[in-house]
């Protein structure tokens, strides 16, 4: 892979290539080489993604690690149950339930996010505000294997919430749990219908070749795979 240059003139080492390379490999499942294929006889234009990473991989001060964000979330979680501002309850539920699933703690990210769930979840009523904890609390279930709850919870936040980047959101989730139940055909339904929303940004766009490849992988379907390995060779050109 070329060395790749920030709009900054930041240039990643050969060190950091390789950190990054990693990463991309962690987040397609099988396809451990599927990157490395795709740039191999042309140079790539930047990804979204991969702007992210390198910014990522920039020096940070010693105490910026997981372990310090998860303190910090919690202390302005366990803050924020001593306030009676509804948006400062959102606030915190969204901030420590998204830290405690990206450190895979999913019990404990359902716990944070019901916090807010259970107080403002009321029937016949809908806030946009629910949208963002109810997809993390799907995260979360899907994480612990009950799939059916997390499907639950993804389909209320698609039928009604307003915000498309959440109905996105949740259309992938649903996805991901139809795929650990090994319904194969529904997951692809669900992939088709994200594919014509016609409102995904480069980044989702990007997030839905990956889950198809791997989709189409546990399909056994080439036929699919090379129609997904198409679609993220164009996003990243």
């Amino acid at each position: 892979m070329e060395n790749i240059r920030m709009n900054q003139g930041c240039e990643v080492s050969e060190e950091q290539q390789s950190a990054m390379r990693k990463m991309v490999t962690e987040e397609t499942w099988e396809f451990n080489d599927i990157y490395d294929r795709l740039f191999e006889k042309q140079p790539h234009h930047y990804m979204p993604s991969v702007r992210r990473r390198c910014n990522e991989m920039r020096p940070r001060h010693p105490d910026m690690t997981l372990r310090f964000a998860e303190t910090a979330t919690l202390m302005c979680f366990a803050l924020a149950k001593q306030s009676s501002r509804e948006p400062v309850h959102y606030a915190a539920a969204a901030l420590h339930g998204f830290m405690l699933l990206k450190l895979r703690k999913y019990s404990e990210a359902i716990e944070a996010v019901n916090f807010a769930v259970e107080r403002y979840d009321r029937a016949g009523e809908w806030q946009d505000d629910l949208a963002i904890l109810l997809t993390y609390k799907a995260e979360g279930m899907i994480g612990i294997g009950r799939y059916n709850r997390a499907i639950e919870y993804a389909l209320r936040v698609m039928n009604a919430a307003k915000c498309a980047r959440a109905r996105q959101r949740a259309t992938m989730l649903v996805v991901m749990a139809y795929m650990r139940k090994r319904n194969y055909l529904k997951a692809h339904e669900y992939v088709i219908k994200l594919l014509k929303e016609g409102k995904l940004d480069e980044v989702m766009l990007e997030n839905v070749a990956l889950l198809g490849l791997n989709l189409a992988h546990l399909m056994g379907n080439m036929k699919l795979f090379k129609r997904f390995e198409s679609m993220l060779q164009r996003i990243v050109y």
